[in-house]
């Protein structure tokens, strides 16, 4: 009789410790795990939701121990622990989840746009190694961004921008150089062509005879040499036009300038040509 109610209180107190046991916390860290999988946080939570997994495992493993007449108060305990940081790290997964989804999703934004930049000067930056460069920095952060890294594609990008404005700024540069030797040899050029004793100039919107002298001669009253050396183009020194290529004699005796002063100064104000 003694030995039946010695087993019957050991049931009652393996009843009382098994109800005592955390199986509302084993419950909720299952329940906040499985949420964190259906979101899917193992794409931008990994670390996290392995940690949330292992506690869980931890804790069922505490209790398994307690069920096979391990120590069950310090056994409870511990899995009580381990089922609440698995709860946590569940908990932390899906709002670091959100938080870098959501860094993940700028970065793909901000990458389009400097795509839409470095495409747009594939052009002019082909022929440039920095160009390639920048093409594989890009290509980099994309991959960081569609594994929810956002934070470091954005750092990336950075680097990008920077090295995409240098670009542009030696692109510049570069033409600035190529326009300038153009030029010169343009003006060479020139001046081989006109080296005799005229040379042309062709008339621009907004030209006068009196504004061409000024240029070529330095001395606007000196327009009447324009005109003698052109009236077969000329048959109004007011009424000159776009396009029209002039001789502007490069030298000249001394009396022609003065001949060319003095009609300029006594013809008087004058809007239409007189004949004379």
């Amino acid at each position: 009789m003694k030995v039946l109610k010695l087993l019957v209180l050991t049931a009652i107190v393996s009843m009382v410790a098994f109800a005592c046991a955390p199986l509302n916390h084993y419950n909720d860290a299952k329940s906040e795990l499985v949420r964190a999988q259906d979101k899917k946080v193992t794409d931008c939570s990994y670390l996290e939701y392995q940690g949330a997994v292992a506690d869980l495992k931890a804790g069922e493993a505490a209790l398994e121990k307690a069920k096979n007449g391990g120590d069950k108060k310090a056994l409870y305990a511990e899995a009580k622990a381990k089922f609440l940081s698995s709860q946590e790290k569940s908990n932390l997964a899906i709002k670091n989840y959100e938080a870098n989804k959501l860094k993940a999703e700028k970065a793909k934004l901000k990458l389009a746009e400097f795509k839409k930049e470095l495409d747009a000067l594939e052009k002019d930056a082909s022929k440039y190694d920095e160009y390639n460069k920048l093409q594989m920095k890009y290509e980099r952060a994309l991959e960081l961004a569609e594994n929810c890294r956002g934070e470091e594609a954005l750092a990336l990008l950075d680097e990008c921008k920077k090295g995409l404005y240098d670009l542009k700024s030696q692109i510049a540069a570069d033409k600035a150089a190529a326009m300038k030797e153009s030029m010169t040899k343009n003006e060479t050029a020139s001046t081989d062509t006109n080296s005799g004793s005229t040379c042309e100039y062709e008339v621009a919107k907004g030209d006068s005879l009196w504004k061409i002298s000024d240029m070529k001669y330095a001395n606007p009253l000196m327009w009447p040499m324009i005109y003698w050396a052109n009236k077969a183009q000329i048959k109004d020194p007011d009424l000159i036009y776009p396009g029209q290529v002039f001789k502007i004699k490069k030298s000249f005796e001394e009396s022609e300038k003065a001949d060319a002063i003095k009609f300029s100064k006594t013809r008087g104000p004058w809007s239409l040509f007189d004949g004379k």
